[in-house]
């Protein structure tokens, strides 16, 4: 372009995405007005991976959660893609060996969601209704591999003991009371039982000493204290204190109807070896064996905390409160030991631990709290964090596999919280008009993930319409909002894209476990029946494309829309300039469209190379030509048709100045 006098030329390098907040003229020209399915890598911009069929949910309709299982069972590892339908429960769909879990392992229906905490072989879980505040169901639940679903916290039971002395022994002659303690096929150890009519009925027996207790123990089980995984374990009290109860070491049978048990030992040993359960009396427990249960409470959302397990609730006189359990005994509570009240009875929304710090979010600041290793009534009282930084859903907030860091989905912006304060400025600072443009009516479906792999904080979420918008995302609808932090997670180190799909409806987000790769990927689920999608690791037959919700090939329609040209160069400060085009450094497949914008794009010209065709090893810089006289011109380029995809490297834009005013 050398033969134009007093030629101008701009080079973009740099592609950081779009920067909505600074408008035209205050966006670096490193940055975008716009940027729409890409993807960054240092010093170049190209079109975004697409997704491949995961699995088909073919009948339960929509995915409204998504959750990561990794367990070993019989040393063989197993990875399954958890899923919440409304309609049929809590499924699960095996993506290693032989695939399992056809059926609904927890059938829980009506809610707007589950939360979710694997452990081992075990599953813990509570649904929210569509506020993300409240419980949607009875009750929490636990689910065991190969065992089944049961209630959390369930009830004593009330079967009766025939006691006897039946031989020699140690038993100490004098009053005993006895009891026993049943513990469920998933592990919960319930309280000192019979409890009959709602009342704890310990048995009294007078011992003639030098001889054993046999205790036959009758009554119809619950499903729950079925299967070779449930016992029963004799408890006693000495002569010298009826209200002191201990177990009674060895003797634990299976749960069955009828069970005996024996007792052989003294006063002086059951106090040593014992264990003192008599404060086992005041866990929180359902009030029912039967299918209603009677739950202590309703967990709205739960998370684990220093090997305990938080739940998040109100109390019986419906104050809201965190219970948070015993050390390694996920369902031991009481009310007196066990509750965490925030400032002011505040509403928990959920909780997450950082650094062997827990933080607790309601909907509008977050608390601290720190084990001390006592009970959690002892622990020093929450402390407020932020006082404008809050949560409305448990899908709000997600806690990298580390613990060091969580992503924050406030009203505000989308905030990366590493402990202690949270900064000043939310990640999303610089697309502000895109997170206002946010639906909070349906906090459910705000949901927020870290792709550690590529280095991006994903958020799904549901966006009013705005005529105003690009046309591609003006209407309402659920869409991904990235940001790539390679290069930083500052508000002006990201780089931002929105993401949507063409003919596909999602609805959940999670990061999941590749059986093959052994890579934390991005999956996401449908609104409706449909495929549940991974995204794309770029090793795929045909990585550039999506699928709609028939789990066909489907384009991916991305764009770019740089700074505006010349910017504030201050060699070309005339109001209006003449634009004869650029050269392009770019790589891809396919075509590749160009199109020159004035101001508001009142303006517009698209070159006659437009569409560029694309070659992987194109040898040259491609020169486009166009004439556009205007006073800044954007240069947008992009494509759209099924496994095209562009890497721009660079453009070097000419400009000359023109007449200085219109």
């Amino acid at each position: 372009m050398a033969y134009l006098r007093g030629i101008g030329e701009t080079n973009i390098t740099e592609f950081r995405g779009s920067c909505q907040r600074l408008g035209d003229y205050g966006t670096p020209i490193s940055n975008a007005l716009y940027s729409q399915n890409v993807a960054f890598n240092p010093g170049q911009v190209s079109k975004r991976l697409g997704h491949s069929v995961g699995f088909t949910i073919v009948s339960d309709g929509a995915a409204l959660t998504l959750v990561n299982w990794y367990y070993y069972s019989v040393g063989t590892p197993k990875i399954v893609v958890l899923y919440y339908t409304s309609t049929v429960g809590l499924k699960g769909y095996q993506t290693s060996g032989i695939p399992g879990f056809t059926s609904a392992l927890i059938p829980v229906t009506g809610a707007s969601g589950a939360s979710v905490v694997p452990a081992g072989e075990r599953l813990y879980a509570t649904f929210f209704d569509s506020t993300g505040r409240l419980a949607s169901a009875l009750n929490g639940w636990v689910y065991g591999v190969g065992i089944g679903y049961d209630p959390l916290f369930a009830a004593p039971i009330a079967s009766t003991m025939a006691i006897a002395e039946t031989g020699a022994g140690a038993v100490t002659a004098g009053v005993h009371r006895i009891c026993y303690l049943p513990t469920t096929r998933n592990g919960f150890t319930t309280k000192l039982s019979p409890v009959i009519a709602g009342v704890f009925t310990p048995s009294e027996f007078t011992s003639t000493g030098g001889q054993n207790l046999s205790v036959q123990i009758s009554g119809a089980l619950p499903a729950y204290m079925t299967g070779t995984a449930a016992t029963v374990q004799l408890v006693m009290t000495p002569t010298t204190n009826l209200n002191r109860y201990y177990t009674v070491p060895g003797a634990v049978g299976l749960a069955a109807n009828p069970v005996t048990l024996t007792a052989d030992i003294d006063d002086d040993d059951l106090v040593a070896t014992g264990t003192d359960v008599t404060d086992q009396v005041n866990l929180l427990t359902c009030g029912s064996t039967t299918s209603t249960y009677d739950p202590p409470f309703t967990p709205s959302a739960i998370f684990s905390y220093s090997n305990r397990m938080g739940y998040v609730t109100v109390d019986a006189a419906g104050v809201p409160v965190v219970y948070i359990s015993d050390k390694n005994d996920f369902q031991h509570v009481t009310a007196d030991q066990n509750a965490v009240y925030l400032e002011a009875n505040d509403k928990a929304v959920q909780g997450i631990s950082l650094g062997g710090v827990c933080y607790i979010g309601s909907p509008f600041c977050f608390y601290s709290v720190t084990d001390s290793g006592d009970v959690p009534a002892l622990w020093t009282p929450p402390q407020k964090v932020f006082g404008s930084v809050g949560i409305l859903s448990p899908t709000c907030v997600s806690v990298d596999p580390s613990q060091t860091r969580a992503l924050v989905a406030s009203q505000q912006g989308l905030y990366l919280f590493r402990g202690g304060v949270f900064p000043e400025l939310p990640i999303s600072y610089n697309q502000k008009p895109d997170w206002d443009r946010i639906d909070w009516t349906k906090p459910t479906e705000v949901q927020v993930v870290e792709d550690q792999t590529n280095k991006r904080f994903l958020v799904l979420a549901p966006l009013i319409a705005d005529s105003n918008a690009e046309a591609a995302i003006a209407a309402a609808g659920t869409y991904q909002m990235s940001w790539d932090y390679t290069e930083g997670d500052t508000p002006d180190a990201v780089k931002y894209s929105i993401d949507p799909y063409t003919s596909y409806t999602p609805r959940s987000i999670a990061m999941i476990l590749n059986a093959t790769s052994f890579v934390l990927e991005p999956w996401t689920g449908p609104s409706t029946n449909g495929p549940v999608i991974r995204k794309n690791s770029g090793h795929e037959a045909n990585p550039y494309r999506d699928v709609d919700m028939s789990g066909v090939a489907e384009a991916i329609d991305a764009a770019y829309e740089t700074a505006i040209v010349p910017g504030e160069d201050a060699s070309f400060q005339a109001t209006v300039h003449d634009f004869h085009g650029a050269h392009f450094r770019v790589q891809g497949v396919g075509d590749m469209t160009i199109r020159a914008d004035g101001i508001d794009n009142i303006r517009s010209v698209t070159p006659v190379r437009s569409p560029l065709a694309l070659s992987t090893t194109p040898g040259v810089e491609e020169l486009v030509k166009w004439f556009l006289r205007t006073e800044q011109q954007t240069i947008r380029f992009g494509n759209a048709n099924v496994d095209e995809y562009f890497t721009v490297l660079m453009i070097r834009a000419y400009h000359t100045n023109a007449m200085p005013i219109r």
